[in-house]
């Protein structure tokens, strides 16, 4: 699939856009982003593909709309050993291919396993933890200490997590590591001394503090319960979701179905980790009555055993 992202302003015409500028490409708008994409299975599809950039062209030449080219990336996805290459010009210009792209603050690769972007976010969030020691030298508050972790360096590390939540152990250890150094910080504020023999499990129930991978599970969990529930108004998400109906009934049985496949890029599927983790707790949740809030606080005690 080859993916072009164009960034425009083009918000006040995306209706405009959607409905009537592209024939063969489907699009992704937001703001002035813009995202031209359709699948490569011959020089055909890119032909018709490099149609709909002229379409574009020709529809922003009209609406007095300035296209800015150089930030303008080709991506493709495939599993192809040698993916179909095609040269795709806008005005004339030769449009650069990339291996990655920000889209609003993820960086998207090639192989959809999101290493470089976990990477940029654990280096971004040592230099805030970093910042928070340097600043907070003076301070003796456990409370005010949480605080400052959880809106400047958490919540980095929390960011559209349901996107990009790694299934590799070691990525998830390399993410748990910046909490893990905060709490021994937040050890040594309270005792004085730092103690490098102490578990991260006792610290983090010394602190009640739950750790960053079980709470990307209940962000996965309630971010589909949003969508059951119609919080979260997405057709197409909720269209692909399969509810599971047994022929009989059974003692024990997952509200979803269980995938299994010998590949282990199926891990990375979001609604598949879904399943799996709300099968393991759906005895004692109620995905279709629960309030939001009751919900919530339940994920959080089961998820966080």
């Amino acid at each position: 699939m080859e993916k072009q992202l164009i960034r425009s302003g083009m918000q006040e015409h995306q209706s405009l856009v959607d409905k009537d500028s592209f024939a063969y490409s489907k699009c992704l708008l937001f703001a002035d982003d813009l995202k031209l994409f359709s699948s490569m299975n011959s020089n055909l599809d890119a032909v018709l593909l490099q149609n709909d950039l002229d379409c574009l062209l020709k529809w922003c030449t009209v609406n007095k709309l300035h296209l800015n080219i150089e930030k303008c990336r080709i991506l493709s996805y495939t599993r192809k050993s040698q993916p179909l290459n095609h040269v795709y010009k806008i005005n004339d210009l030769v449009l650069s291919c990339s291996h990655s792209v920000t889209d609003l603050g993820i960086i998207f690769d090639t192989k959809l396993d999101f290493s470089q972007h976990i990477n940029s976010m654990v280096s971004k969030a040592y230099r805030r933890l970093g910042i928070l020691k340097r600043k907070t030298r003076e301070f003796s508050s456990e409370i005010a200490l949480k605080v400052l972790y959880y809106a400047h360096v958490r919540s980095s590390l929390e960011y559209c997590s349901i996107i990009w939540d790694p299934n590799y152990r070691n990525k998830i250890e390399i993410i748990e590591q910046i909490q893990n150094n905060f709490l021994r910080y937040l050890l040594y504020k309270k005792n004085g001394i730092y103690l490098q023999d102490i578990s991260s499990s006792c610290l983090r129930d010394m602190f009640n503090i739950p750790s960053l991978c079980s709470r990307r599970d209940v962000s996965c969990v309630l971010f589909f319960y949003k969508v059951i529930n119609g919080s979260i108004d997405c057709t197409d998400i909720l269209s692909a979701i399969n509810f599971s109906v047994p022929a009989r009934s059974l003692r024990n049985r997952g509200s979803f179905p269980n995938v299994y496949s010998r590949f282990n890029y199926i891990d990375r599927f979001l609604l598949y980790k879904f399943y799996k983790t709300f099968n393991k707790i759906s005895g004692e949740l109620d995905i279709y009555h629960m309030s939001p809030t009751v919900f919530k606080s339940k994920c959080f005690l089961l998820l966080n055993r």
